[in-house]
């Protein structure tokens, strides 16, 4: 998911597992991870190939679909 061990790092110093938790304090353990997982993935994608690249400064041409 992360292409150096920085990013890694800067990813996890996020606590981003922790916030989102927050939105769903008694949610099954399994799922929540799942969830958790899913969001990390979603800004890991953002930040590799919607912030940077050819596209990253025409975001009106990015092929969402």
């Amino acid at each position: 998911m992360c292409a150096t061990e920085r990013e890694r790092a800067w990813t996890v110093a996020t606590h981003s597992a922790d916030f989102f938790a927050r939105f769903a304090p008694v949610a099954d353990e399994d799922r929540l991870l799942t969830a958790a997982l899913w969001v990390y993935w979603g800004f890991a994608f953002d930040d590799a190939r919607c912030d940077s690249g050819p596209l990253s400064g025409r975001p009106a041409q990015f092929p969402w679909r």
